[in-house]
């Protein structure tokens, strides 16, 4: 730990180090080194050395786990949250809270609370094309075929749409540089789940509401779980994430319009905010609607409507296992498709 080819942030003091070695009796040196070394190993192994760690490298983030009653003070509750930072700031995975406000002229006083999941490689695939459980999908207007989705598949995550609005077409709209590369690009794949906030403004409430009921026969858009899928890519050297909805799960149709996002994760990697197309777009490139989280390791500091609780239960390994097993099955099918046209 104290060696000088280590980085400053992962060495012990090396000095004071030295001191303790320098000024030991070496003539019979076992007994007092053994001392040291235990003392030290105590030291590092402290409940308050780890929450002084926590709060100096979290901050915010460890001011509302102590106030929640989390212990912080040993290194797994360290390595737990730097894990989700570190998995969250390589685009690895990016699993936040939050909620979206409608500001645009058509969805002006809207609040939908949400969970926000998507990671890089096969996984964020998964995520990304939804369970047998979740279907049949849909766009905003009608449903998608088997044999759509299985070539949507096909495409890149950056090109998916279902009504040409990828997340291609969003960086250029919002001028976006994309410099191409593994490092500089990273596709990711998943979903949001949406409940439209019961703290909503009343007339926007109604809105949702009848047009729920008046077109797709819905009696209430209250307390439903709605996926809408998204996939995209987080540039991590701007921390970056922007996505595009390409399908809606079964249960979300006829509450949950495709939209593009542009986000931006927080140095720490522990928060994003960002802006949404939305419905309407005063001038080109330009987005209103508002788009708040945090990331689900954190106590929620979600306020007001919404089944919160709901959107907190982790879901992602059912969904995983969920998705596996139908991928499995669509190439089983298209496999057979293609046997059967082979001549």
């Amino acid at each position: 730990a104290c060696l000088p080819g280590r980085p400053p942030a992962r060495r012990m003091d090396a000095d004071c180090f030295a001191a303790v070695l320098e000024h030991l009796p070496w003539q019979d040196f076992c007994a007092p080194l053994v001392a040291v070394c235990t003392s030290w190993r105590g030291l590092a192994d402290s409940p308050s050395a780890w929450e002084a760690k926590h709060a100096q490298h979290f901050g915010w983030a460890s001011k509302r786990l102590a106030a929640s009653g989390a212990p912080l003070g040993t290194s797994a509750a360290f390595r737990d949250l730097h894990r989700v930072q570190r998995a969250a700031l390589s685009g690895d995975c990016v699993d936040v809270l939050g909620r979206w406000l409608g500001k645009d002229l058509l969805q002006q006083g809207s609040v939908f609370h949400f969970r926000l999941t998507v990671r890089a490689g096969e996984e964020g695939d998964l995520l990304w094309r939804g369970s047998s459980d979740e279907a049949p999908f849909h766009t905003d207007s009608h449903t998608l075929s088997d044999d759509y989705m299985a070539r949507l598949a096909h495409l890149p995550a950056v090109e998916r749409c279902s009504n040409g609005r990828s997340a291609a077409e969003a960086c250029r709209k919002r001028s976006i540089q994309r410099l191409g590369g593994d490092e500089e690009e990273v596709p990711v794949g998943g979903y949001i789940q949406w409940f439209v906030g019961e703290n909503s403004d009343p007339e926007s409430l109604n809105r949702i509401q009848e047009n729920a009921r008046m077109h797709f026969g819905l009696d209430s858009v209250l307390q439903r779980r709605s996926l809408e899928y998204v996939c995209g890519l987080f540039f991590p050297a701007a921390r970056r994430l922007v996505l595009a909805g390409t399908h809606i799960s079964h249960m979300g149709f006829g509450i949950l319009g495709l939209d593009q996002y542009d986000l931006t994760l927080a140095p720490d990697g522990l928060s994003l905010e960002g802006v949404t197309r939305g419905h309407h777009v005063p001038a080109p490139g330009r987005w209103l609607n508002e788009f708040h989280a945090e990331a689900v390791a954190l106590p929620s500091a979600l306020p007001g409507g919404g089944d919160t609780g709901d959107l907190a239960r982790d879901r992602g390994g059912e969904a995983l296992a969920a998705a596996a097993v139908a991928a499995e099955e669509a190439y089983a099918r298209d496999a057979s498709e293609l046997r059967r046209h082979d001549p």
